[in-house]
């Protein structure tokens, strides 16, 4: 714990890099689903 605490930047280069494979996988499931469903679902709420 004592070496997680003197480095706090680790922490955050970690978060940030999860935060990005999550983004990542959010993008793969889009491009598997098709950008047209996407697409047809935002704008139904929309308009």
């Amino acid at each position: 714990m004592t070496e997680r605490a003197a480095r706090p930047s680790f922490i955050k280069s970690q978060i940030i890099k999860e935060e990005q494979t999550k983004k990542e996988r959010e993008r793969e499931r889009e491009r598997d689903r098709g950008r047209e469903g996407e697409r047809r679902r935002r704008g139904g709420t929309e308009r």
